[in-house]
């Protein structure tokens, strides 16, 4: 009796291996540094054209801190920025077999051992599984010489806004004396009119938005703050600038977007891609000196605020001068 108990488990056992296929999971370079790109694959061996049902992921992957030269991994959990959608499709192989490929472009902005966790799919019954994979991220090299500093969070504002916002927003919450105020008011101007006692009215220039837009990245620009041991806060504020450009202009909350959620949203309203690739390159330079330490020179930094103003040059309706 317990030999045909052996015998039956034996056979469950090998069924169930047999049941399950095991794919390939590629890491296009398993080694890079904190900002760097690289591309997340996963391949298997299909009967047929029709297509996984995979479930990916749309903004971060997770993965699991990996301590090095331990068999056990770490509890402590981050995200992977997913830099490119994921992406399908059914290959021909060698001997004309089908293979299913898919895949990301992902990068961390944390240094150590990830591992990215297995995928486990069920396809008619059968059992699909990606196995794990590990991957080093390092810290970008400082340059000799050059002190680190900490990331102070702090914006550049922009100027205030314009004062018939002001003066609206004024009168609601005081119409109640207001009113008499404005009565008496116009009374008084009939009497002077009555005397034939003018006076030319002043007009008041509301600055729009990119003249406003364009005064913060100036004054920004006078602060030299590159040259002060800065430059982290530097970018930091001039990324905040562009993104609050983008959001009113175009109605969007970006303030709070990863750089790809960005790039998301603004391809959504219409932008053209080459305004969208610019804008893209601004938000992920910042995110290198933020993040990744890195420490662009002078030129560099001059060349990206030549960029942010070319975004609202781009970007913004045609203004014209002294219209009625």
């Amino acid at each position: 009796m317990k030999n045909w108990l052996l015998i039956y488990c034996v056979v469950l056992f090998l069924g169930n291996l047999f049941s399950q296929e095991v794919g390939r999971t590629l890491i296009g370079r398993n080694q890079f540094l904190i900002g760097q790109q690289t591309s997340l694959t996963y391949m298997i061996k299909v009967d047929s054209k029709e297509k996984i049902p995979f479930k990916a992921y749309s903004t971060f992957i997770p993965a699991k801190r990996f301590i090095q030269n331990s068999k056990l991994g770490s509890k402590e959990m981050i995200e992977l920025e997913i830099m490119q959608a994921f992406h399908d499709t059914i290959v021909s192989g060698k001997e004309n077999e089908l293979l299913w490929v898919g895949g990301y472009k992902i990068t961390a902005w944390d240094s150590g051992y990830f591992e990215i966790p297995k995928i486990e799919l069920s396809v008619n019954g059968k059992e699909l599984i990606f196995p794990a994979q590990v991957i080093r991220v390092d810290l970008v090299p400082a340059k000799k010489g050059q002190d680190i500093y900490d990331i102070k969070e702090a914006y550049a504002k922009l100027p205030a806004e314009p004062i018939s916002i002001q003066i609206k927003n004024f009168f609601k919450s005081n119409w109640w004396w207001l009113v008499p105020v404005i009565i008496i008011g116009i009374g008084t101007w009939i009497y002077f009119r009555w005397k034939k006692v003018t006076k030319k009215p002043v007009k008041i220039k509301v600055l729009s938005l990119k003249e406003r837009t364009l005064m913060a990245i100036d004054a920004l620009e006078k602060e030299k703050l590159w040259e002060k041991g800065k430059l982290k806060k530097h970018y930091i504020e001039l990324s905040f600038i562009i993104r609050s450009y983008l959001a009113a202009r175009y109605e969007v909350n970006l303030l709070e977007k990863t750089t790809q959620e960005s790039k998301l949203l603004l391809t959504q309203k219409g932008l053209n891609k080459e305004t969208i690739e610019v804008i893209v390159e601004i938000l992920i330079q910042s995110d290198m000196v933020k993040f990744a330490k890195s420490s662009p020179d002078e030129l560099s930094v001059l060349r990206i605020s030549v960029l942010a103003k070319q975004i609202l040059a781009e970007t913004s309706p045609i203004e014209f001068e002294n219209v009625d």
